[in-house]
């Protein structure tokens, strides 16, 4: 009995808990970035995934709404009572014989379709504090609110990143692009190359099938390549939409980005004020 003891006292009190936790299942992903996980980018500008399942919450409730209001679906073809062409019907000859045939009502057509990017500039002058929270969490809880109701209402659509113009969300991204978009906190690069990341990502979109082509570039002030930006901007309008989302304005930054955008195609507004604004872009861009 004495040698069985010593036995067992030298696999240590947490021997058996130690065999039971190797052959255990891993728990569920709950938001909490998983050890392995990468970066997205290259070097100091790399966007680092964070957990995401706090900022998920704080925007559903906008999210929710804005989903509910965009989910319109083709509605069944009626059918009117005309005095002539269309489908003749002997019941509605009999009930009105001025009128005794049918025809389509033009009803119920679906909302034009969308093609979704946003571009965020991710310069260290969105760290600056706008009330009591920095710009960046702003944009990072906007672009969170807009990839939940674009997954909702399966609207293609990609997040990516200045200066290096790298994808963190797409359609298909799941759980690792919202950790990317939380990852956003805080921002890490030193310009912005806002005018080449449109260069590459607004101007493929000229052969994209859908009804209305959107780019909407979230941005606090003047990009180093805005002449390049405005050269782009302006050989795409009737083509792709490029609008810019300009953050907590002073003059100097208001004149800047709307000679980059265009003055019909800028929107300035407070950072707390960014959600709304996404938000009626997309209502208008469903007709509502």
């Amino acid at each position: 009995e004495e040698d069985e003891a010593e036995k067992r006292g030298a696999k240590g009190p947490d021997s058996d808990r130690c065999e039971k936790t190797e052959d255990a299942e891993p728990e569920p992903f709950d938001g909490e970035v998983p050890p392995n996980d990468r970066r997205e980018g290259e070097g100091g500008e790399a966007v680092e995934p964070k957990p995401y399942i706090e900022l998920e919450e704080k925007v559903k409730p906008l999210a929710c709404e804005l989903i509910e209001e965009l989910s319109l679906e083709e509605k069944s073809a009626k059918w009117e009572p005309q005095e002539r062409g269309g489908r003749f019907s002997i019941r509605e000859y009999i009930r009105d014989k001025d009128r005794p045939f049918l025809v389509d009502e033009d009803e119920g057509k679906s909302p034009p379709t969308l093609a979704l990017k946003v571009i965020v500039d991710h310069s260290t002058s969105l760290n600056h504090l706008s009330g009591e929270k920095m710009r960046i969490e702003s944009i990072s809880e906007a672009v969170m609110m807009l990839h939940l109701v674009c997954l909702e209402l399966k609207i293609p659509h990609e997040v990516l990143v200045t200066p290096q113009g790298f994808k963190i969300a797409d359609s298909s991204s799941g759980e690792r692009g919202k950790a990317l978009i939380a990852g956003l906190v805080p921002a890490l690069c030193g310009f912005e190359d806002m005018g080449k990341a449109i260069k590459n990502h607004a101007v493929p979109m000229v052969e994209y099938a859908e009804d209305i082509k959107l780019v909407i570039c979230l941005t606090d002030g003047a990009c180093n390549d805005a002449e390049l930006g405005k050269k782009i901007c302006q050989a795409l309008r009737g083509k792709v939409e490029v609008i810019g989302i300009l953050l907590d304005p002073d003059k100097r930054t208001r004149e800047y980005v709307k000679w980059m955008f265009g003055k019909d195609r800028t929107i300035a507004c407070c950072s707390s004020e960014l959600p709304q604004k996404l938000g009626n872009i997309l209502r208008a861009s469903r007709g509502i």
